[in-house]
């Protein structure tokens, strides 16, 4: 029988205590984790250089129009969470390409993801080979790879998100100011980043605090003084950030309408829920979260582990809820793009803990097996998961818009409706005129203007009306012109 124990419990040089045996001079750590961080630089930067002057994803021109925005006025293009924009800003000027620059800059921030994960896991568990695997997971991981596609805001909240957990740990552990003073840093960051990471900071430091009331009394105190200055800070700046942009309120309504819909039964995909494919697909992979999150808490409960790993925990289990067929897709693919978070975690601590032999020889040689098992697998999954990582539209679809733009074959005051994916973004990067949606107003306005409508398509898009005919065709897309009727 299969024996699970607590890593503090084992024989000293066995599994990961013989590992984290060998790798304790500072040196040997400080080299590892290096290694781990240009490792993930290198392989995050070969993907997103592949097409180094096209954005990746549906999102990813989104963001050359809030540098162009930048550059021109000095404000962005969208109202959003503004830091990401000019930290990519200043890429963009350094390399002198903008596409590029933004792209350099945010493999920096996935590769930024490893150290950060790292500490945070290292302070939590105590663990040195433990946290080395979780952050190797994460990095390599096919969900990190699909943020690399376009979903920039999200990946560099991530490592801003482990800074401040690692400064959050320090700070309620020690009572430090000088901890206290860069979680709060790195807080402010995290919010003015994305809304993804932040909200996985307050369900993992209010899981903390609530553990921390009911479980551990002599650590609830200075974990409530170090949660209400962060509170108090937070406010300070949501205060700052209403005042200099009143729009900004807008932004609380994704959380209003998210929780609308949760707690609308008729909403909720109780009657057609997949639950088979959420345990065992393999871009949820649901039984391994829920695996890593049972033996974390069964040695929360057992008051084995170190209180702090409560944190990755309540994720954890936010994790579980929030990506199950009870959520709405709509909602719930959005949160089961962080759910390798906690699952990294929990597989790193179930190696940890697994305990098939009782001679430390054949338990070292077992841990070290599963842990280049692990890691081959995440490497596989991560380079099968780079080939899906590319603009949205193809190269010679970029061309053809540049060429539209250039010749005028759509003049900037034409009345435009794409019939083609992926374009939200990209025809405004490119293009003067205005797309207009939903359809039914392009037909309104150029009835009451007695003018024509110019229909873009590519070689998946629907047949267009039959008032229309062809006015070009370039490699990709076609455009066609004409004059609706009046109903």
């Amino acid at each position: 029988m299969v024996a699970m124990i607590p890593p503090e419990n084992q024989n000293s040089k066995t599994g990961f205590e013989f590992l984290d045996k060998i790798t304790e001079s500072r040196i040997a750590r400080i080299l590892s984790v290096f290694i781990l961080f240009v490792a993930a630089l290198i392989f995050h930067m070969l993907v997103l250089i592949k097409f180094p002057h096209m954005s990746y994803g549906m999102d990813g021109a989104y963001y050359d129009l809030q540098v162009i925005s930048i550059l021109e006025t000095g404000l962005p293009y969208h109202l959003d969470p503004p830091l990401v924009f000019y930290y990519q800003t200043v890429w963009a000027l350094v390399l002198g390409n903008i596409p590029l620059g933004i792209k350099v800059g945010m493999a920096i921030f996935a590769a930024l993801v490893a150290p950060t994960s790292f500490l945070f896991f290292k302070e939590i568990s105590g663990k040195f080979t433990l946290s080395w695997i979780a952050s190797f997971y994460l990095v390599f991981d096919p969900k990190m790879l699909a943020l690399d596609n376009g979903f920039y805001k999200n990946l560099a909240g991530l490592a801003l998100m482990f800074a401040f957990f690692y400064f959050y740990v320090r700070a309620t552990r020690h009572e430090s100011r000088k901890d206290l003073i860069l979680a709060v840093v790195f807080l402010f960051a995290t919010f003015l980043t994305h809304i993804f990471p932040s909200g996985l900071i307050v369900i993992g430091v209010g899981f903390h605090w609530l553990y921390c009331v009911v479980r551990e009394r002599k650590l609830w105190i200075p974990t409530t003084r170090t949660v209400a200055k962060l509170g108090v800070g937070l406010l300070g700046l949501l205060i700052v950030v209403l005042v200099i942009y009143p729009d900004a309120v807008s932004k609380f309504s994704k959380i209003i309408s998210f929780t609308s819909q949760i707690t609308d039964t008729d909403s909720l995909g109780i009657e057609n829920t997949d639950w088979l494919a959420f345990l065992i697909r393999p871009e949820s992979l649901g039984i391994v979260l829920i695996l890593g999150m049972g033996t974390v808490g069964y040695h929360l409960l057992r008051n084995n582990i170190n209180k702090d790993i409560a944190i990755i925990f309540g994720i954890g289990i936010a994790e579980i809820i929030l990506c199950s067929p009870l959520i709405p897709w709509e909602w719930r693919w959005r949160f089961a793009m962080l759910m390798f978070i906690p699952t990294g975690f929990g597989v790193a601590y179930i190696v940890s803990v697994i305990r098939p032999f009782k001679t430390p020889k054949k338990q070292t040689v077992f841990v070290i097996a599963i842990i280049v098992l692990v890691c081959s697998i995440q490497i596989v999954n991560g380079v099968q998961a780079s080939q899906r990582t590319r603009p949205i539209i193809p190269p010679i679809a970029y061309n053809d818009l540049l060429y539209i733009a250039e010749n005028n074959i759509i003049p900037d005051d034409g009345i435009v409706v794409s019939l083609s994916t992926g374009l939200i973004y990209w025809i405004p990067l490119t293009q003067n005129f205005t797309v207009y949606s939903p359809i039914s107003e392009a037909f309104e306005t150029a009835i009451n203007q007695s003018t024509v409508i110019y229909f873009i398509l590519d070689p998946r898009s629907p047949s267009p009306p039959p008032f229309t005919s062809l006015n070009f065709t370039g490699l990709f897309y076609r455009v066609f012109v004409g004059v609706p009727a009046p109903p």
